[in-house]
């Protein structure tokens, strides 16, 4: 025989036989007990002082349909009456005073999610998110994420970089950095192609650049100026054909 517990309500008084599982089930599906009498979740968390993007919780407003409701007032001051259920940290919740606003941020997405940027921007994400995804090893895997600013929005996003130039892609400055406003610039192949892990990295008076890119210093091919750090050393090289270049 299951076990049979009384269980009363704190907000009408009135006491229940539910058995103990009963009692577990619902406080592991809802976090509460919901009384079956008035609807009221006694156990419910108090969300008094809580504050979603537009809404601040302030006060208890009963229960409506057995469903907790909550007193709350929105940035424009206007007070509006909530259900608990549409209270959460990521809500968008208002009085009705930015439905307007929604509306023209969700089209203005919608208008953009064919173009270059929305699709970089997806793209992005996927290989940062996404462990099904072959590029997540590369990305996601080593802890290489989309910044907070950027990961919900695309305008955020496209307000930081602002549009793709015609032949140019996203680029990490700093290759075991984040994707971030600070660590990201559009860039042609070329440029991508020089920073990558795969290239050694050469150090001169302070200035670091691959092997390509001080071979562009003296008008060299990359396997020619190769040639001479090889026999002679990055530094001695580097010497060697600075003194030339003078001439």
């Amino acid at each position: 025989m299951p076990s049979i517990i009384s269980v009363a309500c704190k907000s009408c008084g009135l006491s229940f036989a539910k058995t103990l599982k009963q009692v577990n089930q619902a406080i592991k599906k809802n976090g509460f007990w919901r009384c079956a009498n008035c609807g009221s979740a006694p156990n419910k968390k108090n969300l008094l002082g809580f504050k979603t993007k537009y809404l601040t919780v302030i006060d208890s407003a009963g229960v409506e349909f057995k469903k907790t409701k909550w007193l709350c007032r929105c940035v424009c001051g206007k007070e509006t009456f909530k259900f608990a259920s549409n209270l959460k940290p990521d809500s968008k919740s208002s009085c009705g005073c930015m439905t307007s606003t929604l509306k023209s941020e969700t089209s203005r997405t919608h208008d953009l999610s064919g173009s270059k940027e929305y699709k970089i921007w997806r793209a992005m994400k996927t290989r940062c998110c996404n462990k099904n995804t072959a590029s997540y090893k590369n990305y996601g895997a080593r802890s290489i994420n989309v910044c907070d600013r950027w990961l919900n929005s695309f305008e955020n996003f496209l307000e930081d970089m602002g549009p793709c130039p015609d032949g140019f892609s996203i680029d990490r400055i700093n290759n075991d950095g984040i994707y971030e406003p600070q660590n990201c610039r559009w860039a042609d192949k070329k440029t991508q192609a020089r920073n990558t892990r795969r290239n050694a990295i050469y150090e001169h008076q302070g200035e670091k650049k691959c092997l390509s890119a001080w071979a562009d210093d003296f008008n060299m091919h990359p396997s020619n100026f190769r040639d001479y750090v090889i026999r002679l050393g990055f530094s001695e090289a580097h010497t060697l054909l600075l003194k030339r270049k003078e001439k």
